[in-house]
C-alpha cells in the first residue's frame, strides 16, 4: 500500500504514474490468497486514486475535472492501436531514442521512420544493435526470473509495458516528451540481466564502460546542442 501513496502524489506530475501500483499488485499476487489480492488491489488503486483527485482538486478546484476530461478527449483514442506508425513511433521512443541519440541536434519530435538515422556512422549500427540485445536480454532474464519465483524483474516489465500501451492510446505523435518515466526501471533490467550472464566480470564490466562512454559522448552532443528550432 505504501506504494500506492506514492503513486498519488506521482500523478499529480503526470496522472498515468498512479500506474505504479500496478507493480506492488503483481508482487502481491505472488505472496497472498486470491481473496485477498483482489482486495488489496482494489485498495491499492482506489487509495492511490483517491490521493491524486484529492489533492488536485484542493489544487485546483472544480475546473480540474472538466479540464482533464477535454484533455483526453483531445489526444486519447483506441483507433491508435490499430495504426502501425503510431505503435512503431512509442517503442522507437521508447526503447532507443530515450538511450541513443540518432543525431547531434534533435527535431522536435522523432518516429519510427527516424531509425534509419542509425545508418550512418558504423558505430551507431553497432550501438543500436547492442540496444535491442540489451532489451531482449532483459526481458529473456525477467521471464527466466518468474520462473524460478523471483517475479520482482517481471513486475517492472508490466509496469514498462503499461506505460508503452498507454501512450500509444494517448499521444503517440508526441511519444519523445515520455520515455523518461520508464527509462531507469528499463536499465535497472538491464543491469540485472547482466549480472546474470555467464560472461567473465571483467569482461561485462570493461564493455559496459565502453557503452556507457560512447553513449555519453554521442548523447552529451544532442544535449548541449539542444533541439532544432523550427
Amino acid at each position: 500500500m505504501l506504494l500506492s501513496l506514492v503513486a498519488g502524489p506521482g500523478a499529480l506530475y503526470n496522472p498515468v504514474l498512479i500506474s505504479l501500483a500496478v507493480i506492488h499488485v503483481f508482487l502481491s499476487f505472488h505472496q497472498t490468497r486470491l481473496r485477498s489480492w483482489v482486495l488489496l488491489s482494489v485498495g491499492s488503486f482506489a487509495l492511490a486514486s483517491a490521493v491524486y483527485l484529492a489533492t488536485a482538486y484542493l489544487v485546483q478546484g472544480p475546473a480540474f475535472l472538466p479540464f482533464v476530461d477535454s484533455y483526453a478527449n483531445h489526444y486519447a483514442f483506441l483507433g491508435h492501436f490499430l495504426q502501425p506508425e503510431y505503435v512503431g513511433t512509442v517503442i522507437s521512443n521508447f526503447f532507443v531514442f530515450s538511450i541513443l541519440s540518432p543525431l547531434p541536434r534533435l527535431p522536435g519530435d522523432l518516429s519510427w521512420k527516424d531509425l534509419y538515422l542509425f545508418g550512418h556512422p558504423l558505430y551507431n549500427i553497432a550501438l543500436l544493435l547492442l540496444i535491442a540485445l540489451a532489451v531482449c536480454s532483459a526481458v529473456l532474464n525477467a521471464l527466466a526470473k518468474y520462473a524460478k519465483k523471483e517475479p520482482w524483474p517481471m513486475a517492472l516489465a508490466i509496469w514498462i509495458l503499461a506505460l508503452t500501451a498507454f501512450f500509444v492510446y494517448f499521444n503517440p505523435r508526441q511519444a519523445s516528451l515520455y520515455p523518461s518515466q520508464i527509462l531507469l526501471p528499463l536499465l535497472i533490467l538491464m543491469q540485472d540481466a547482466l549480472s546474470a550472464s555467464s560472461a567473465r566480470e571483467r569482461t561485462k564490466y570493461a564493455g559496459l564502460l565502453l557503452v556507457t562512454a560512447l553513449l555519453g559522448l554521442i548523447n552529451a552532443q544532442a544535449f548541449f546542442a539542444g533541439p532544432i528550432r523550427k
